[in-house]
């Protein structure tokens, strides 16, 4: 479940670790979920600085996906 977040390196490193362990991968993009969480909570991180909260969310929405 690729993230803006997510680099090439992490993405191919778990299409990898997949392969290897005989997994079959399905790709969710959830940059649209994110941007939509940004939306929702934009009131709520105005003014501060982007970091750990924002990017808990991701996990959020991996887990609930």
């Amino acid at each position: 479940m690729p993230s803006p977040y997510s680099s090439d390196h992490s993405i191919a490193d778990a299409l990898e670790l997949a392969q290897n362990l005989g997994i079959q991968t399905h790709t969710l993009a959830i940059g649209e979920l994110m941007q939509s969480y940004d939306l929702s909570l934009g009131d709520l991180f105005a003014g501060t600085t982007f970091g750990l909260a924002e990017e808990n969310i991701q996990s959020r929405i991996r887990g609930t996906c």
